[in-house]
């Protein structure tokens, strides 16, 4: 008898046989169903592989492109700093190095107010606010030769990356006025006395070695 589908009872055996085969080639006993299952596992980790090769070259690009961002920003920094608006360069009489903008230091009170500031929690503060302190500059070209400045001189003195180092005074002190009184009344160099070091930029490392005069 065939159905009213359209299947016989021969199409239904052929179909059953079709699926027992089947069944017998994936069942755990077949060596082709232990050998498909460890190409399916193979197959995995290399997907799991690739995924993990996906994510390196993603990150990858990631820090590559933090690090060009970076660059280019350094670049930018470095072409907006020209040379006429480079700080100077600073040691102060605790033997402290930095660098100090033309903004703060464009005149002589603004730079005492950063000396105040730098000195806030120090005993040097009272000869920072009294300007007990020399404030010296090499000449160029020789380095043993240093420019004293003063309040008066400073904006003739101050220029972008110029070197400038600092003192508290020590000397034969003759006035209670500020320094900038004081040097008209120093005929030699030896009433220069410095508590501190010359800075390490300096090629004489002790004052003795070096001259000292006003502008």
């Amino acid at each position: 008898m065939v159905p009213a589908f359209g299947f016989g009872v021969g199409d239904f055996v052929a179909v059953a046989t079709l699926v027992w085969k089947l069944s017998q080639a994936l069942s755990e006993t077949s060596e082709d169903s232990k050998l498909y299952r460890e190409c399916q596992l193979e197959f995995q980790n290399m997907q799991h592989l690739q995924q993990q090769m996906r994510d390196g070259t993603q990150s990858l690009n990631l820090q590559l492109q933090a690090g060009t961002e970076q660059l280019k920003l350094h670049i930018d920094n470095v072409v907006q700093d020209p040379w006429d608006q480079k700080p100077i360069r600073f040691q102060d009489a605790t033997g402290r190095r930095y660098p100090v903008p033309l903004e703060v230091c464009g005149t002589f009170e603004g730079f005492t107010d950063f000396l105040q500031h730098a000195f806030k929690d120090s005993p040097i503060l009272n000869a920072v606010q009294q300007q007990s302190i020399w404030l010296f500059t090499p000449v160029l070209g020789q380095p043993k030769n240093w420019i004293l400045i003063t309040a008066e001189d400073w904006q003739l003195s101050v220029c972008p990356g110029m070197q400038l180092g600092m003192s508290v005074f020590a000397g034969r002190r003759v006035t209670n006025g500020p320094v900038s009184d004081l040097l008209s009344e120093i005929p030699e160099d030896d009433a220069v006395k410095l508590q501190t070091p010359l800075p390490l930029w300096a090629s004489s490392s002790f004052f003795e070695d070096a001259r000292f005069r006003p502008r």
